[in-house]
């Protein structure tokens, strides 16, 4: 029979690092302890560690996880620590880890502030927030929602339509529905309803957007007027279309202002809109860098269907370029500015 026999000094360099946690028994080891780093190890709950760092004694949890370490802290070992809590605290963290649900403490505390951050947003941020969130939408839709928030505050752009909006420093948190209906009711009572309903849909699209990043569980304040049947105003479908018969005296009237050069930039952007079926914005902001030889194309962000559209340029289209050629930028320029057209009926009364 033989027995491995160990030197008392050397048996007591390989005292075990793996022990049951207790106050007694961590305290007894602490005092014992004489330099250099050590890690002891906890054999009630898997994975937490007490580790000696400089002159500290730090509680953590270290474990092998598919082939690699996740180790994190859980506080100073103190007078004061309760193992129980720490114990509870270590298996949950565990827990997440093997789930692959858990995030560290300072992530949380970066998305808390942000959170923060989010329930005081104003209105005008929100409308940032918006346009950050949902970056395909075209600039006609992000400045119908700028406008929709200026009737909300009756107020008015000054020039800069989107920095007029994102200056409104109503909190979106705060926003009721009596002051969507005052609003709104206002917007009617000065036979403003079309714009009214706009100002509605902007309204709910950019407080939703703010409710889903905040992770607000209350009811949007416009859906407490639109909810009721008959709250909001229906907008008379638009009549005056030409009929078959009248398109031909139509174009030969449009044809013979434009000779007399009155508003002929105008009359040549109305013709291109006849001739392509195109909308008013889609045209009035065609700039000649989209314009080919034997095509032209406008890119998906100005299109309503968000699909880029390449059309070819027919001898009708032709003959308009050729009497739009000029130094701005764009195909149809406004009369004043570096900008192009915007509302051809203004232009024309």
């Amino acid at each position: 029979m033989t027995a491995n026999i160990i030197p008392l000094k050397a048996a007591a360099d390989k005292a075990p690092n793996s022990f049951e946690f207790t106050k007694a028994e961590i305290n007894r080891r602490i005092d014992a302890h004489t330099t250099g780093a050590v890690t002891w190890r906890d054999t009630t709950t898997r994975g937490l560690i007490l580790r000696h760092q400089r002159r500290d004694w730090v509680l953590g949890v270290e474990r092998k996880i598919n082939c690699k370490i996740f180790r994190t802290t859980l506080g100073q070992y103190g007078p004061s620590t309760d193992l129980r809590q720490i114990r509870t605290q270590a298996e949950q963290i565990m827990s997440e880890v093997r789930a692959g649900t858990w995030v560290p403490q300072a992530v949380k505390a970066a998305e808390n502030a942000a959170r923060v951050d989010l329930m005081t947003m104003t209105m005008g941020d929100a409308l940032a927030l918006h346009r950050r969130v949902n970056p395909q939408l075209r600039t006609k839709t992000l400045e119908e929602y700028a406008r929709g928030i200026l009737w909300l505050m009756n107020l008015k752009a000054d020039g800069d339509l989107m920095g007029a909006a994102e200056r409104v420093q109503l909190p979106v948190g705060g926003l009721t529905a009596d002051q969507v209906r005052a609003a709104y009711d206002r917007m009617c009572k000065a036979g403003k309803v079309a714009a009214g309903n706009s100002m509605l849909r902007s309204v709910r699209a950019i407080w939703n957007t703010w409710a889903d990043e905040a992770e607000v569980d209350t009811r949007n304040p416009v859906e407490r007027i639109t909810a009721k049947r008959g709250r909001v105003k229906k907008v008379a479908p638009r009549t005056g279309a030409l009929a078959p018969d009248q398109r031909a005296a139509w174009y030969e009237a449009l044809l013979q202002i434009e000779r007399q050069g009155v508003q002929a930039t105008t009359c040549r952007a109305i013709r291109m809109m006849y001739l392509t079926g195109l909308r008013r914005d889609e045209v009035l902001g065609l700039r000649w860098d989209e314009v080919g030889e034997d095509t032209f194309t406008i890119a998906a962000d100005r299109m309503k269907a968000g699909a880029e559209l390449t059309r070819p340029i027919t001898p009708a289209l032709r003959d308009i370029f050729n009497a739009q050629r000029s130094d701005s930028p764009y195909v149809f320029p406004a009369t004043r500015g570096n900008g192009h057209l915007i509302d051809v009926r203004k232009t024309l009364a």
